[in-house]
């Protein structure tokens, strides 16, 4: 059974068609990949008409839906909207990035920024209103507070900037998405204990050692009806210093044979079309497999995630005939899909393939190229020379006597 994912979003290209796109994503026994298959046509832009679509490529293509285990979407509601939802999900995406860039370029060139305004502010020639702005900039850039936040914010961003870009990745898997997420929480955590040394940064940076006077009168929060109190551990069996990785690891082996049996019939109940409740006891057996040296090459350290070493550990091994639903069950999580940055980048395709210029060029033509450009690693392990010759021998008109 293959596992597959599939992404539905669509986007108007240069002639104001509406362009469906879809992307797969299921697993190798190398990992799991994520593929551009084809821009759909579109019938309309109801929830109908577009599952429709759907259905009618995937009866064509020979593929059951039901082997269809997750579905990811853009922001569209229903996927009715013809433009607010993609556009709105890809300002999502590039707004923390295109903050990033200006928080370090303010943060590299402060000193550079403030002496231009100070010369616009003391050149009379200049007009009163772009004086008065100018000033009024330099007196904010003097201000302690603006290099705490100007310092803050830039380490606070580029952590983010580049966790947004390695979510983006398309062989990105759930476990290490939210240990990522979990890494930045910790990182922006950690930064308090930093204060001092961003404090003692400001004051290099904007030549002042005080904080402004606060004249207004202070506002005392409320605490009386919070909510929240007390520690933000997640549960009384967090270990301190382990990834995610490697308390499921931890876990698995030193559950007890009960606690894996109610813990996989909860999963044989969420899946049943797809697994035995044969899932418990090979479990069981696995789990006592990863206490043997034949499960030595499995290491929680390694920077490939552990259920991907779980899943090649039982195709490298041969193990799939004895731990069906596992390999299963690992299949389904290795193809759950982490954002939806593959089926953006097809519309960014989209408008570099389909331009102006060539603004009626066909569908099929356009699939055709769009998918030559996104998938050109595989175009690389393509036998050009025997596509040219198959090419000309069907094209030739000459006719030997």
């Amino acid at each position: 059974m293959q596992i597959l994912l599939s992404f539905i979003g669509f986007y108007p290209d240069i002639s104001h068609v509406d362009q469906l796109t879809l992307i797969v994503r299921y697993v190798l026994p190398s990992g799991p990949v994520e593929r551009f298959v084809k821009f759909l046509d579109m019938e309309g832009h109801t929830a109908e008409q577009l599952a429709q679509s759907l259905l009618d490529f995937l009866s064509e293509s020979g593929i059951d839906i039901k082997d269809c285990r997750g579905q990811s979407y853009d922001n569209a509601s229903n996927m009715s909207g013809k433009y607010t939802g993609l556009q709105a999900r890809i300002k999502e995406i590039n707004k923390w990035s295109a903050r990033a860039d200006a928080t370090k370029a303010l943060l590299c060139g402060f000193m550079t920024i403030k002496q231009v305004l100070e010369d616009i502010f003391n050149n009379v020639d200049q007009k009163a209103e772009c004086r008065n702005k100018a000033y009024g900039l330099v007196s904010t850039m003097n201000k302690l507070e603006t290099g705490i936040m100007t310092i803050t914010w830039n380490g606070i961003l580029e952590r983010l900037q580049a966790t947004s870009a390695s979510l983006q990745s398309s062989d990105q898997d759930l476990n290490t998405g939210y240990a990522l997420y979990e890494s930045l929480y910790g990182y922006v955590q950690a930064m308090r204990s930093t204060f001092s040394d961003i404090e003692a940064r400001a004051k290099d940076l904007t030549n002042c050692e005080e904080y402004q006077q606060q004249s207004s009168r202070r506002i005392k929060r409320n605490t009386k009806y919070d909510h929240f109190s007390g520690s933000t551990t997640f549960d009384d069996g967090f270990v301190e210093n382990q990834t995610h990785g490697q308390r499921f690891e931890v876990q698995l082996k030193f559950l007890t044979t009960e606690e894996i049996l109610e813990k996989s019939s909860n999963m044989f109940s969420a899946y049943e079309d797809d697994l035995e409740n044969s899932l418990g006891g090979e479990l069981v057996q696995f789990a006592e497999l990863l206490k043997t040296d034949v499960a030595i090459v499995i290491d929680s350290k390694k920077q490939e995630p552990l259920e991907q070493q779980f899943y090649k550990f039982l195709i490298n091994n041969s193990l799939g005939s004895c731990f069906p639903n596992l390999e299963i069950a690992l299949r389904i999580y290795l193809s759950l899909m982490i954002t939806n940055c593959s089926g953006e980048r097809s519309f960014s395709t989209l408008k570099r393939i389909k331009t102006e210029l060539r603004n009626t060029m066909g569908q099929e033509r356009l699939n055709h190229l769009t998918l030559l450009n996104i998938e050109h690693d595989l175009l690389k392990e393509v036998d050009i020379e025997s596509i040219i010759s198959k090419f000309a021998h069907i094209k030739s008109r000459k006719v030997y006597l």
